[in-house]
């Protein structure tokens, strides 16, 4: 599936939705700011491959559908098209740190969609969390007297 790469003005990347474990800390949003831009590819989805893309990043809980006006980088005039914006933990100005794992899949991305140079630069300055571990886990629950109800 081929797509267009381009700009978004006016929107950041942004790790603003909380992920489900430390393992998995944040997922991508693109967030209302005036001064950012972000750069990604545009596709054109059938109805069914849209749903079932909105299914699997939980539209409409954890997402909502934005429509975001994109600067395509081969010149053709802006194109409307959707994109995802977290609905849950979204703080202005305010950014998690995604897992490894997630950022080399941005990355990997970006680049074979031949996104910008300075885009791949920004993508990997962007640190990520620290790695989690189960042994760092607390284990005081091993110490703690009397009875637990699951």
């Amino acid at each position: 599936m081929l797509g267009t790469p381009g700009i978004v003005r006016g929107r950041r990347l942004a790790f603003t939705l909380p992920g489900p474990s430390p393992a998995e800390p944040a997922f991508a949003s693109l967030d209302p700011d005036d001064t950012s831009e972000c750069h990604g590819v545009v596709y054109s989805l059938r109805p069914l491959d849209w749903l079932r893309l909105c299914a699997s990043e939980g539209v409409p809980w954890a997402y909502r559908v934005v429509t975001v006006p994109v600067d395509l980088y081969n010149g053709q005039p802006q194109v409307q098209a959707y994109s995802l914006q977290a609905n849950v933990g979204r703080i202005p100005g305010f950014s998690l740190k995604p897992s490894a794992r997630y950022l080399n899949l941005l990355l990997e991305g970006a680049r074979e969609a031949g996104l910008r140079p300075e885009w791949i630069d920004k993508l990997e300055s962007i640190r990520p969390a620290e790695p989690w571990r189960l042994r760092d886990l607390p284990r005081d629950y091993e110490n703690r007297p009397g009875e637990t109800f699951i």
